[in-house]
C-alpha cells in the first residue's frame, strides 16, 4: 500500500509540473544555426548574434514567441519560420518580439497577432515588435504577411528600418493605424530600396506605412508600394 502510494503521489507531482510548465513556459528552447527538417520549438529567447537557416519544404514552428533580447538575429531561407506568438510587453510583437537587432534574408514569418494582455495595454507589431531606438531590422528577401494588431499589422518598428528585398504583405490594422508597418521614435530612420509592400488594410490611416514621428528620415527609391487601404481615407498607402 505504501508503494501504491508513492507511485501516485510521483504521478500527482509530476502531472503538476506539467501544469506549471505549460502555463509558464518554462522550458524554453534554443534555435539552431540549420534545420533540414521539420522542428518545433518552445518559448525560444535569443541573447546573443546568430545565423539561422531553414532548407527549402522545412517549416521550424515556434510556440509561445521569439524573445530577442539582445544581438542580431538572421534568419535565411528558403524555408518558413512560424511563431505561434505570446505577446511582449504591452501586448506588442505577436510573433517576434526584439530588444536586439532583426535581419531577414528568406524564408516566410506569418499569421501573427499582437493582442492586448490587459485592458490598458497596447497592441503592436503583429508579427514583429523592435523595441527600442537603437534597433535595427534588416529585409533583404523573405515574406512577412498576415500579422494583425491593434497598430502596425506587421510590423511596429522603433530605430532602423533597412528593406531591400522581399514581400510584407497583407497586414491589417483592426482598430488604428498602419497596416503592414508602423515606423515610431524620434531616432527612427527608414530607407526602401527594393522588394514589395502591398494590400495593408487600416481602419484609420495609413493602409501600408505611417511614419509617425516628423523628424524621422524617410527615403523611398525602390520598391513596389501598393494596395493599401485606408478606411478613414487617410493615406492608402503611406501618410
Amino acid at each position: 500500500k505504501v508503494n501504491n502510494i508513492m507511485k501516485q503521489l510521483k504521478k500527482t507531482l509530476l502531472t503538476l509540473a506539467l501544469l506549471i510548465t505549460a502555463a509558464t513556459g518554462a522550458w524554453a528552447d534554443q534555435l539552431a544555426s540549420s534545420y533540414s527538417s521539420n522542428a518545433t520549438l518552445n518559448a525560444v529567447t535569443v541573447s546573443a548574434s546568430m545565423e539561422v537557416t531553414i532548407a527549402t519544404g522545412v517549416t521550424v514552428t515556434i510556440n509561445n514567441g521569439l524573445n530577442i533580447t539582445s544581438g542580431t538575429l538572421t534568419v535565411k531561407g528558403p524555408g518558413t519560420l512560424v511563431v505561434n506568438g505570446k505577446a511582449g510587453s504591452n501586448g506588442g510583437g505577436g510573433n517576434i518580439y526584439a530588444a536586439g537587432n532583426v535581419t531577414i534574408k528568406g524564408g516566410t514569418i506569418s499569421g501573427g497577432k499582437a493582442t492586448r494582455t490587459q485592458s490598458s495595454a497596447h497592441a503592436y507589431g503583429g508579427n514583429i515588435y523592435m523595441d527600442s531606438d537603437s534597433n535595427k531590422l534588416t529585409i533583404s528577401d523573405g515574406m512577412i504577411s498576415g500579422g494583425e494588431a491593434v497598430t502596425g499589422g506587421n510590423i511596429f518598428a522603433r530605430g532602423e528600418f533597412n528593406m531591400s528585398g522581399g514581400t510584407i504583405a497583407n497586414g491589417v490594422a483592426t482598430e488604428a493605424i498602419a497596416g503592414n508597418i508602423r515606423l515610431e521614435g524620434a531616432a527612427s530612420k527608414c530607407n526602401i530600396t527594393g522588394g514589395t509592400i502591398s494590400g495593408g488594410v487600416a481602419v484609420q490611416q495609413g493602409g501600408n506605412i505611417v511614419v509617425r514621428n516628423s523628424a524621422n528620415e524617410v527615403i523611398i527609391s525602390g520598391a513596389t508600394i501598393s494596395g493599401g487601404v485606408s478606411q478613414s481615407s487617410h493615406g492608402g498607402n503611406i501618410y
